[in-house]
């Protein structure tokens, strides 16, 4: 009875949804049909295939510093790639706002409601979905290697071969990019489908917002769209007046609840809240709109500010903005692209609160024949024990030459059942993560092209 008093109840907002999209007249005829197609183009997409995937941006949990540049890298190469040689696709968007319907509601009270059950839906959906950077990393090495033997190695460079690749979508191996498609899915399969539920993109580490005033993230030079999550556009009606806002939702960065941002940053404006509290890491999030544009019409900006506090009091500001003017229309091809070559890799389990109850996390880095085993790359291991949140580092020399201690293997087997895998999934993924590492033409290549990219938006 709860779940079809659900579906009424979201059934009116659609269809006054849509009565509003027919009575706008300043919508070319067929425009609001083509975003609607868009939109479940993408999710009859992911319903069709057992093929999707989530992308993990490299600070999305990596809990170590991230100390690469454009001067350093583990490559001899130096080169810089040219405007021609760009990796990825042009980020393309759908129709404009007007093409996508906003969810009007009749008081607060109203939002409240809605709010709190596709809250508990992106609950759900972080519980019972692992967020996973590491499948698609072992899978493009996999189909690189497939490739490289049909061509010769020099006549096939990584580069060469990642311009021209296509990320495939797995549903058992979810970055940002398949969260956010699953979760399209499931609120158009509780709710009903709208057109006014879509990806937008998101730039992170965004120093300087002025040259996103006024202009289409389109014209602006040095973008790569690292993330996306789901948003609606509401109108709320209140004492007479419309308050217009959006309301965002975010699985790849393990946000457990419905994130709301008022242009009038009033209630239910959300504000600053704690996202994650660990004894050595805080991070605290804040959205709101950029200021209006110099013609005093409304930003299509929300800035998402991130406030990391470490162990010591030192404390990390960064900004970044999401587009929420146009669905996002190519993440496969733009953000799940630029996901494969990160240095960190990481694959977690979360509880409902979007906290972390196990899984595993690693920079990329070349395991090369060294004095020491503590000197090459090691993994992380996160998991509960006698409940109190437990971290533990191993080497992979010790995967890869077969030297790990029983207690070590027990580590590794009890973060696995943490994380609801098959008995020794998770150890075999590591030991060929672990081959990978050994191929240290690949990794160099592979760094070479994440600072390649990185210099050229900085």
């Amino acid at each position: 009875m709860k779940k079809i008093m659900r579906l009424l109840f979201f059934g009116n907002y659609i269809t006054i949804a849509f009565m509003f999209l027919q009575n706008d007249k300043s919508v070319g005829e067929g425009q609001g049909n083509q975003e609607a197609n868009d939109n479940l183009h993408q999710i009859r997409y992911v319903s069709r295939s057992n093929d999707l995937v989530e992308g993990v941006q490299k600070s999305e949990t990596s809990l170590i510093d991230d100390n690469s540049s454009c001067s350093s890298t583990e490559s001899n190469s130096s080169a810089a790639i040219t405007a021609e040689e760009w990796y990825l696709e042009e980020p393309r968007w759908g129709p404009g706002l007007k093409a996508c319907p906003e969810i009007r509601l009749a008081s607060v009270e109203l939002y409240e409601r809605l709010a709190l059950d596709m809250e508990l839906t992106v609950q759900r959906l972080i519980q019972q979905d692992n967020y996973n950077t590491i499948g698609n990393f072992v899978r493009f090495y996999d189909d690189y290697l497939a490739t490289s033997l049909i061509y010769h190695p020099e006549l096939l460079r990584l580069s060469n071969f990642y311009r021209n690749y296509v990320p495939q979508l797995l549903d058992t191996e979810k970055t940002c990019v398949g969260l956010g498609l699953s979760l399209l899915h499931r609120l158009n399969r509780e709710f009903g489908p709208s057109p006014g539920i879509h990806l937008v993109s998101s730039e992170e580490g965004v120093e300087d917002l002025m040259p996103y005033r006024d202009v289409h993230p389109s014209k602006v030079e040095g973008t790569e769209k690292e993330h996306v999550m789901v948003c609606m556009r509401v109108c709320i009606e209140e004492d007479g007046q419309e308050r217009r806002g959006v309301l965002l939702l975010d699985p790849g960065y393990h946000v457990a609840r419905a994130i709301t941002v008022m242009y009038d940053m009033m209630y239910p404006h959300t504000g600053w809240f704690t996202q994650c509290e660990e004894p050595w890491v805080k991070k605290e999030f804040c959205y709101y709109f950029a200021p209006p544009n110099s013609d005093g019409s409304q930003s299509d900006y929300v800035v998402w500010e991130t406030k990391e506090t470490r162990a010591g009091g030192r404390v990390r500001q960064t900004n970044s903005l999401v587009y929420v003017g146009q669905p996002f229309i190519n993440a496969v091809e733009v953000t799940e692209k630029r996901n494969l070559v990160y240095e960190m890799r990481s694959w977690l389990s979360r509880n409902t609160k979007g906290e972390i109850v196990a899984g595993v996390y690693f920079p990329v880095r070349s395991l090369k024949i060294l004095p020491s085993e503590e000197d090459g790359p090691k993994f992380t291991l996160r998991y509960t024990e006698l409940r109190h949140k437990t971290r533990t580092t191993i080497p992979f020399s010790k995967l890869y030459y077969n030297k790990l201690n029983e207690e070590e293997s027990e580590q590794i087997e009890r973060c696995n059942r943490q994380m609801g895998l098959n008995k020794g999934h998770l150890k075999s993924v590591l030991t060929k993560v672990a081959l990978i590492l050994s191929d240290t033409v690949f990794v160099e290549q592979l760094l070479d092209i994440n600072n390649e990219i990185n210099c050229l938006v900085s």
